[in-house]
């Protein structure tokens, strides 16, 4: 993983947050590499984001960090805005 890697998916986040409706009260991104040069998607992305009390989240495992980031980003706001409302606890 390069050092630009967490700044790119900080960008990435920022930019489908700033097309989504409603609050945005947290937001986090987590970039793990597997240090198992062999495997065949050792780096994951995985974002959580609490949209108006209702966390979303989602996760991807990529050749490359750029590329899961990559991979993390395109549902964006639609899918965030198309999961269905929380069950009361």
């Amino acid at each position: 993983m390069s050092s630009a890697d967490p700044e790119y998916a900080r960008t990435k986040l920022a930019a489908v947050l700033d097309r989504l409706d409603g609050p945005i009260l947290a937001a986090r991104v987590r970039l793990t590499q597997d240090p198992n040069h062999a495997a065949a998607r050792p780096s994951l992305a995985q974002a959580v984001v609490d949209l108006n009390g209702r966390p979303v989240r989602a996760h991807v495992a990529a050749a490359t960090m750029p590329e899961a980031v990559d991979l993390l980003h395109p549902p964006g706001p639609a899918a965030l805005a198309d999961q269905p409302p929380s069950a009361p606890r």
